[in-house]
This record gives structure tokens, sequence and C-alpha cells, in this order.
């Protein structure tokens, strides 16, 4: 099983594009992963067996597209939303157990694009 060690994120303070796309084994993104302030694109997609997100994406002001897709043991997690405004494409594909809270996507002011397919 892949587990990212906690300060594995450390020292990529310029490091603005990540995908963890098909991390199959991927159970925990650790809370460490909310300090890298430059992202403008993160991908999480297919990473079935995630259940914990420990982190939050409060200080990444930048990030322009955030993908969640087909996390179907994931039901909770902290994202906090609310400060990306520059956030423009959002994916929430096929997160069937996902519960998002009713102001969730407030302050989303940049957001174009929201795919929430196959959540049920």
């Amino acid at each position: 099983k892949l587990k990212i060690a906690h300060d594995v994120f450390e020292g990529l303070t310029s490091l603005n594009i990540l995908i963890m796309s098909g991390c199959e084994r991927l159970e925990v993104v650790p809370k460490s992963f909310e300090y890298l302030t430059c992202f403008q694109q993160l991908d999480f997609t297919d990473c079935i067996n995630l259940k914990k997100l420990d982190a939050t994406c409060v200080s990444m002001k930048d990030l322009r597209m955030l993908s969640f897709s087909r996390y179907e043991n994931l039901e909770e997690m902290r994202l906090e939303l609310k400060n990306l405004f520059k956030l423009e494409k959002l994916w929430f594909t096929n997160c069937k157990k996902l519960k998002i809270a009713h102001d969730a996507f407030e302050g989303l002011t940049s957001l174009n694009y929201l795919n929430m397919e196959e959540c049920e």
C-alpha cells in the first residue's frame, strides 16, 4: 500500500502541478501537503482506496484545477475550498459516499466548471 511520508513534500516550494492519478493503493494524503502553496493543478483521479484526506487547500491560493474522481470509499474531506478564489475547474465524480457541506462552494467566484457526475 502506498503511504506518503508526512514530510515528503517538504522543500518542494515551487511545485505547481501534481498528478497522483491512478495511485490505487494510496490511502492517506498527509496534513503536510497543505503547506505547498504554489499549486495550480491537483489531480487525484482514480485513487480508489483513498480513505482519508488530512490536508486542506486553504493556503493554495493559486489553485485553478482540482480533481477528485472515483473515490468510492471517501466519505468526508476537510478541503476548505472557500478561499480558492482562482479555482476554475472542480471535479467530484463517482464519489458515491461523499458528503458535501451546504456552504462548500461559497466564495468560489472564478469557478466556471463543476462536475459532480455519479455522486449519489
